[in-house]
């Protein structure tokens, strides 16, 4: 995670280079990590993660200091090692030749192997060896099952696509995962004219504090939750070891403390209004962006 007021105020900005061409050079590098993995047939887990990697090399480091191309291989590189044992490494060099219109020769191929592995440790480095592997899709399938159990997959579909249009962006790099996906899921519920959780007496907000019905264990909903804090005072105790009557008075008081939480305590623990609204704005300004940019082709070609 990096601190918000880096995307501002980063090394780019004191090199002078405004912040709409930081955000073209990102959403070039981005399109091209997606043709790429899509060509090599890499998952969206190795595609986002690529995304991620390359925007938060670039709030640390200048784009006059390193080759931005070759920044993305080796973020792709990196990022196909966490989801497979298959080396991609030719096909990524292929690819990089390939976009500079230079000759696919087995020398090409081996300088490029060269470069692309220098810079794959530069990212290591700034990443300090530590790389993420975790995505908001999982939170929201989850989410979507809990709080829109009637149309469910409609709701999970259209919020996934935005989450892969979220890495355009760097909320990825700045909020938790459940932040992003509860965030995807209210533009998502926007764009299909269906009530979102921002809404007043929405309708299945109570199903969180049903999650023990579901066809999972607790201990698997708290690992997707990343270790969903109090979940001992939301959830059923499982101890057969307990009586009945016990299992009631627990029950009476996950009632009452459930109810007693905010909105946002409800979704997560850890979730803020201020977190939630301010990703929900970030990901709506892409599309924005790219909404004026097509608007702004055809004049372009007049």
């Amino acid at each position: 995670m990096i601190d918000k007021k880096e995307i501002k105020e980063n090394i780019n900005t004191e090199w002078k280079i405004p912040l709409e061409n930081q955000k073209e050079a990102r959403y070039g590098l981005c399109r091209f990590i997606i043709e790429t993995c899509q060509k090599l047939n890499l998952s969206n887990e190795t595609t986002s993660l690529a995304m991620l990697l390359t925007n938060f090399f670039y709030i640390k480091k200048c784009y006059f200091n390193y080759d931005k191309l070759t920044t993305a291989c080796a973020a792709i590189l990196l990022a196909s090692k966490t989801e497979t044992s298959e080396n991609k490494f030719t096909e990524i060099c292929k690819e990089y030749l390939s976009f500079q219109s230079k000759s696919l020769n087995q020398e090409g191929i081996r300088k490029i192997k060269e470069i692309i592995g220098k810079y794959e440790i530069y990212l290591l480095k700034e990443l300090n060896y530590n790389v993420p592997e975790e995505f908001p899709y999982d939170l929201i399938c989850i989410y979507s099952e809990l709080l829109y159990p009637d149309n469910d997959q409609e709701i999970a579909n259209f919020a996934t696509k935005i989450a892969n249009d979220s890495y355009f962006t760097f909320v990825n790099n700045i909020y938790k995962n459940h932040v992003v996906a509860l965030a995807c899921l209210v533009i998502a519920a926007r764009f299909l004219d269906i009530p979102t959780i921002l809404d007043e007496n929405f309708k299945h907000i109570n199903n969180m504090k049903k999650i023990n019905k579901k066809e999972m264990t607790l201990d698997e909903f708290n690992k997707a939750l990343n270790q969903y804090d109090n979940s001992q005072y939301l959830f059923n105790s499982k101890d057969k070891d307990k009586d009945s009557e016990k299992k009631e008075e627990e029950l009476v008081v996950d009632e009452k403390y459930f109810e007693g939480l905010g909105l946002c305590e409800k979704l997560h623990p850890n979730l803020t209004m201020a977190d939630l609204l301010d990703c929900i704005k970030i990901i709506i300004e892409f599309y924005e962006d790219m909404n004026a940019k097509s608007n702004e082709e055809p004049n372009n070609q007049n």
